[in-house]
């Protein structure tokens, strides 16, 4: 994208500031990667966290239904410096909830929690979703919404983080389907 922002042929000429940093993000097994690249320490064969695989152009970290890697970030979350949000599902059959013991570390902020009680593994990709199943299904929040409020939750927070007035007041709230929990800096 860099070297497409820099090509004055290109449709993306000028989109990116190769300086400016980024939000990186993932879902799953790219959640522990957003992780560990925006700060976490990974823990090492002996189990202490000091495997340092982060880099320093990273602004921000946004995860959906994070994987632990058998306990390979285990305490590390705590050194992540930059803002995150992580959204996941009470209902995940696939890594459970451990998107709450890998956010509960976390001290920088600001930070964000998205924690949904009827949403599992699957809810966030409907492309595997052929069957019904972890996040799958009549049993789960309608997917689309679904969708749709990570969507624009994401844009939110990403908007809260560039400092854009009432940015944060437009993640959804759906009651009695989503908790939000908020923790912020003095200033984004």
């Amino acid at each position: 994208m860099l070297e497409q922002s820099a090509d004055s042929s290109s449709s993306l000429y000028g989109c990116a500031d190769a300086d400016a940093g980024y939000v990186v993000s993932g879902y799953s097994f790219g959640g522990y990667t957003a992780y560990a690249v925006g700060g976490a320490l990974v823990d090492d064969a002996s189990g202490d966290p000091t495997l340092d695989l982060s880099d320093s152009r990273v602004t921000a970290i946004i995860t959906f239904a994070p994987w632990n890697a058998f306990s390979m970030l285990g305490a590390g979350t705590a050194d992540i410096t930059v803002p995150v949000m992580t959204i996941g599902g009470q209902e995940d059959a696939t890594v459970g909830t451990q998107y709450l013991d890998l956010f509960d570390p976390i001290e920088g902020t600001p930070r964000l929690l998205g924690d949904f009680d009827n949403v599992g593994h699957y809810s966030f990709t409907p492309i595997y979703c052929a069957g019904y199943g972890d996040g799958c299904g009549p049993a789960f929040f309608d997917q689309d919404t679904f969708v749709e409020m990570t969507k624009t939750s994401v844009i939110s927070w990403v908007e809260y983080l560039r400092g854009r007035e009432g940015a944060l007041e437009q993640v959804p709230a759906y009651s009695g389907e989503v908790t939000w929990t908020l923790t912020a800096a003095t200033s984004p």
